[in-house]
């Protein structure tokens, strides 16, 4: 998942050094703020998917222990996920989806989430795998999609900020599960913590969508120039 967090950065290499060409035209960076109100509903999306994510990394081995196998076996499991999310990735981007990619990271995002709200019922190993195994075939191209979303949204000269946002706001998310979902274990249990991220994922990701479906603030970033038109 870092590496496609990685990628969506890289994305917004040609944006920034375009941006900073030498010579007469240059354009400005535009306010931060105004691409900001632009970009939150993919950031919101994005920080409730690495929140999703992360949870897994840290429940997994609990639950295995409390299905009575070596909770060292999670590393496995959660390399499974990693593996299938590769293939999903280039599945995903090797080819044009019907749809809106907004729509795409939404239902892809679900599926994440069914996954986490599942895995608690499994009886073992095998079957946790299993389940791993479909949900990494979503969760890179849920996070693909919201960087599209993303761009779409976006002037070319806002790309750099926005991507940088996106970024820090999943490396956010990351940090948020790993605070959270350790004193949620503890106190309620390995079940509970899934349905927890689960819950708090798709409402991030329905927020989101539901925002991006409308048109975006206008006069938000004005014209060539990628300044602030509001007043």
């Amino acid at each position: 998942m870092a590496a496609v967090i990685a990628a969506v950065g890289a994305a917004s290499a040609p944006a920034r050094s375009a941006r900073f060409r030498p010579g007469a035209g240059e354009v400005p960076a535009p306010p931060v703020l105004a691409v900001a109100r632009l970009a939150w509903p993919s950031y919101l999306g994005a920080t409730g998917f690495m929140l999703g994510v992360t949870t897994l990394d840290v429940v997994v081995p609990a639950q295995l222990s409390r299905l009575g196998h070596d909770p060292a076996h999670a590393g496995l499991l959660l390399g499974v996920f990693a593996l299938t999310g590769t293939v999903g990735g280039l599945v995903y981007g090797s080819r044009n989806w019907p749809g809106s990619a907004s729509r795409h990271a939404l239902l892809l995002v679900l599926v994440l989430c069914a996954a986490l709200g599942v895995l608690p019922l499994l009886p073992g190993p095998w079957a946790i795998a299993a389940l791993l195994a479909v949900a990494g075939l979503a969760g890179p191209p849920a996070l693909i999609a919201r960087s599209l979303t993303l761009q779409a949204r976006l002037p070319a000269t806002a790309a750099a900020t926005g991507f940088s946002g996106l970024s820090a706001v999943a490396g956010l998310g990351a940090s948020l599960a790993g605070m959270l979902a350790a004193p949620l274990l503890r106190s309620a249990g390995p079940a509970a913590t899934l349905v927890t991220a689960a819950a708090v994922t798709a409402l991030a990701a329905l927020v989101g969508a539901a925002r991006e479906a409308r048109p975006p603030p206008a006069p938000v970033l004005g014209g060539a120039d990628g300044t602030s038109t509001e007043g």
